[in-house]
């Protein structure tokens, strides 16, 4: 399969309008550059991560990647370890996230959430206070 290595953002989103079902059924690889992520919608994001396994790794990695976006990658049939891996490295990926992640059936990617050291201070110290806050007070 060809892999396409747009210009520009806009190029690019031309590009998956003028040639979507291609895109959907493989015929086209995207090729994206990590300073994109930002001006990309979570929407076009979500289509490249399903149809464009390339992109994985950009996105994945990306600070700029919103946390429903890592989310759905992270837990969708299909992500490769290397992606999960990326997704458990990533700084802003949510907590439960990396709870979810901690539990990988690779060992890269437990690994990963490991050295997330910013995910370990949320995992170790406020998922347990949230949850006390919560038990305390169920009806907030």
């Amino acid at each position: 399969m060809p892999q396409i290595k747009p210009t520009s953002v806009q190029d690019l989103l031309k590009f998956i309008e003028d040639h979507r079902s291609e895109i959907e059924n493989r015929t086209y690889e995207l090729i994206i550059e990590s300073n994109w992520v930002p001006q990309i919608s979570e929407d076009t994001l979500l289509f490249l991560i399903k149809h464009c396994p390339a992109t994985h790794s950009v996105i994945a990695s990306s600070m700029s990647t919103s946390l429903q976006v890592l989310e759905v990658f992270a837990t969708r049939t299909g992500t490769v370890a290397v992606a999960r891996m990326d997704i458990a490295s990533n700084l802003n990926t949510a907590s439960r996230v990396l709870e979810v992640l901690s539990r990988d059936t690779e060992i890269v990617v437990r690994i990963a959430v490991a050295s997330n050291l910013k995910g370990i201070v949320r995992l170790l110290v406020l998922t347990p206070f949230v949850r006390l806050i919560r038990k305390r007070f169920p009806n907030r």
